[in-house]
């Protein structure tokens, strides 16, 4: 058995004075100042990249040479009905395809194998 001289002779890593409870609470209090501060330095990262990003946007719509919203091809009345009749059909297409007996028979074939299928 030790001497009561040589365990008072080694220092401990905790003072006597000091529960477990309380060395817990104090490291996750460093824990969550380390991760605030590293959470901080992300922020600062994405901001200053979000900058960039938006410095570089600026820029390139400034010397951009391209049409403009009033200066591009404007659509003729025949070419926009021509999309409205195209829109229309794809979209009867679309509403006949899904009340199908053939689509629903195999929605429900598909069901039990998942969506992988």
């Amino acid at each position: 058995m030790p001497s009561l001289e040589t365990a008072e002779a080694r220092p401990s890593s905790f003072p006597a004075s000091r529960s477990l409870g309380s060395a817990l609470g104090d490291a996750e209090r460093l824990g969550r100042l380390e991760a605030e501060a590293f959470d901080a330095g992300l922020r600062e990262i994405e901001q200053r990249e979000r900058e960039n990003l938006m410095g570089k946007t600026v820029l390139a719509s400034d010397q951009f040479d391209g049409f403009g919203p009033e200066e591009g091809p404007v659509a003729t009345t025949t070419e926009m009905l021509r999309l409205r009749r195209e829109i229309d059909r794809l979209a009867d297409f679309h509403r006949t395809l899904l009340h199908s007996r053939s689509w629903r028979l195999l929605q429900a074939l598909k069901r039990p194998l998942g969506r992988a299928w």
